[in-house]
């Protein structure tokens, strides 16, 4: 979605109130297209003495496979964007925290899409006990024991067993 911002860079004090929904389930994140729900941003535009600014809070659910077991498990994300709108930056190197909207149009998908990213945790568990799979038949042992052997050893690695014997 574009949003024009002509008269906001003129009118100082003026505001755009921004409560909006994104789909965004044909994005694919690590083989996963893992927002299967609304993406919902609420915040605002505004000029304040001539500094424009977008201010908002995103939130979504996030759904992808368990890093121990597999299980399919589901995730609230909730998290600020603060930014400085500019028509034009002197230095380059110091973009971070600014916006160049030359055009005085922003593509608020591209903005919200790119923080969520983001945003994404790094791990994913079904819950914090978790204790995943077994390494050698691959049963969750979120729900059962395995009858494997716990003394099952990696014949290259059975010469530092004897050391601990």
């Amino acid at each position: 979605m574009i949003i024009e911002l002509g008269n906001i860079f003129v009118a100082d004090g003026s505001i755009i109130e921004l409560d909006l929904d994104f789909n965004f389930d044909d994005v694919e994140y690590y083989g996963i297209c893992p927002f299967n729900e609304k993406v919902v941003l609420k915040g605002k535009i505004s000029n304040h003495a001539g500094l424009v600014t977008l201010n908002g809070n995103v939130r979504c659910n996030y759904t992808a496979p368990c890093d121990r077991c597999g299980e399919i498990c589901s995730e609230m994300i909730d998290f600020d964007i603060n930014y400085t709108l500019v028509q034009k930056l002197d230095n380059d190197d110091e973009k971070d925290g600014f916006i160049i909207v030359s055009e005085k149009k922003i593509d608020i998908d591209e903005v919200v899409l790119a923080d969520l990213i983001l945003n994404v945790p790094m791990k994913h568990l079904c819950n914090d006990d978790c204790k995943g799979l077994c390494a050698g038949c691959g049963k969750n042992l979120n729900h059962a024991n395995c009858e494997c052997k716990e003394d099952n050893i990696d014949p290259r690695l059975a010469a530092l067993k004897q050391l601990l014997d």
